[in-house]
């Protein structure tokens, strides 16, 4: 993808702060310190053709850790509102340092559960697209995400060599919380393993 100046600027600095941080807390694994863009960041901007850069629209990215997807999406749509979802509170000071360090808006940190927020009226029913990135399984990531939709958002699940048996295993959790999948998304030509793939759940 083409990156103006600025972003790919935005880009090697979030290497340096994530990395520097990554020395005193595990972030991302030592085995992946140095391929942080390659691996990371690109599995990270898959996501980009699922949401579109508007500033009508709030994206939240549960679990953020090491800022993946969140803050690659960020800089990619400077003007789309990202919430960043951190229960971790080491981890979340982490995201807002890096926030600042780069120098990013429209884009807040919450050190929060994911599940206290689906019950809160503040964030529940609000978010046009929910990213997660993380290992539990996907109706699990169902539960979590999908209150916080509004009717026809979207969540992103990123998942791997798993994600068609997770979608087929998920049924009874899309039924009793209200969602549908309506695709999973694949980019051919990353040369990484195994191929990221982005289950898409539509809130209904």
């Amino acid at each position: 993808m083409d990156l103006e100046a600025d972003q790919r600027h935005q880009f090697l600095e979030f290497r340096q702060v994530l990395l520097s941080w990554n020395e005193r807390m595990n972030l991302v694994s030592r085995r992946d310190a140095g391929s942080v863009l390659s691996r990371h960041a690109l599995t990270s901007l898959i996501a980009l053709s699922l949401i579109r850069d508007t500033d009508d629209g709030e994206v939240m990215d549960v679990g953020s850790g090491g800022g993946f997807p969140g803050i690659p999406l960020k800089i990619c749509l400077p003007r789309t509102p990202i919430t960043l979802v951190e229960s971790s509170r080491k981890k979340a000071l982490f995201l807002q340092h890096a926030v600042q360090e780069l120098g990013l808006s429209g884009i807040n940190v919450l050190n929060e559960r994911a599940e206290m927020l689906c019950r809160d009226p503040a964030h529940g029913g609000r978010y046009v697209s929910v990213t997660v990135r993380a290992v539990a399984h996907l109706k699990e990531v169902i539960r979590l995400s999908l209150p916080l939709l509004a009717p026809g958002g979207r969540l992103l699940a990123f998942k791997g060599r798993t994600a068609e048996a997770e979608a087929k295993e998920s049924s009874a959790s899309l039924e009793k919380w209200g969602g549908r999948i309506v695709g999973i998304e694949e980019k051919r030509g990353l040369r990484l393993s195994p191929r990221p793939k982005i289950v898409i759940v539509e809130r209904v």
